[in-house]
């Protein structure tokens, strides 16, 4: 599955070059983002497209379900281990 989510992030990054104002490109490479957990460009993605459109529900729902994730997997991953 990581393969897939892999790809997504490559073809909507290549969309962007070409169009950076993609709100859907943005929300899909998002989306591969946190499946591939990262989360911290997946938020910056999500930021982006809201600053391009703020009153898009889906864009502000994935960033609420990015910034949980993140915290939930620094909440496990990130904290050294003794």
């Amino acid at each position: 599955m990581g393969e897939f989510w892999t790809d997504v992030d490559v073809i909507c990054t290549r969309i962007l070059s070409r169009n950076p104002h993609s709100i859907k490109a943005r929300y899909r490479r998002a989306r591969a983002k946190i499946e591939l957990h990262d989360y911290n460009s997946s938020i910056e993605d999500l930021q982006i497209a809201i600053s391009m459109d703020s009153s898009n529900s889906a864009v502000q729902a994935l960033l609420r379900d990015a910034k949980k994730r993140r915290r939930q997997w620094c909440d496990t991953d990130c904290l050294p281990r003794l």
